[in-house]
């Protein structure tokens, strides 16, 4: 039935978006904290003024963590996808040159985030229409807004203390090492509360 496959296709869009925040919440926190650290450690000071348009890029990272095109591929709705990245390409081209006067380059970056959430916004609301749904019922809201706080909260800290306390080298090892636990955890934790 129509209503049982929509149903299915929520749940299981649900239960991804789940997993893949369990990773892609954690990294985003950690580029964005540890993003001095990833430049000098990994890359030396030569690329320093580079940092604020990394911390501008990586707002992009929290997207990874819905597919947004994929029921929607699954329905044969190409010609939605297809409008989908050109209302994309317009509104960061649009945006790039007042957002550049503004900020300089990285209000270039910021322009292309501004537009990729544009653009997941338009694929929620077509896919909403698809399922015949709400948007809220495509995303788990609640599981959501749960990780993005404590995340933020846990790796400010981490980042905090590890930088009192050691070298940028040691800072960015054990941050890495945080960032694996903390996503392994929560996906054991993601997939139980599943069952």
């Amino acid at each position: 039935s129509q209503k049982g496959d929509a149903g299915s296709s929520i749940l299981i869009a649900n239960q991804t978006a789940r997993l893949l925040s369990a990773i892609v919440f954690p990294l985003f926190f950690f580029l964005f904290l540890f993003r001095e650290e990833l430049f000098t450690v990994l890359l030396t000071d030569k690329y320093a003024e580079s940092v604020p348009i990394f911390a501008v890029t990586v707002l992009i990272v929290p997207l990874r963590a819905y597919n947004f095109t994929s029921i929607l591929q699954n329905k044969h709705k190409g010609y939605i996808i297809n409008k989908g990245a050109i209302l994309d390409l317009v509104i960061a081209l649009a945006l790039m040159y007042p957002l550049y006067r503004l900020a300089g380059l990285s209000g270039i970056a910021a322009s292309f985030v501004i537009s990729s959430y544009i653009q997941g916004a338009y694929y929620l609301y077509h896919t909403a229409k698809v399922l015949n749904t709400s948007v809220p019922a495509l995303i788990p809201i609640r599981n959501w807004l749960v990780k993005l706080p404590v995340f933020g909260i846990l790796f400010f800290i981490c980042h905090y203390l590890l930088a009192m306390l050691f070298p940028q080298e040691m800072v960015l090892i054990l941050g890495s090492l945080v960032l694996a636990v903390v996503s392994l955890v929560t996906i054991i934790i993601d997939i139980r509360s599943s069952k």
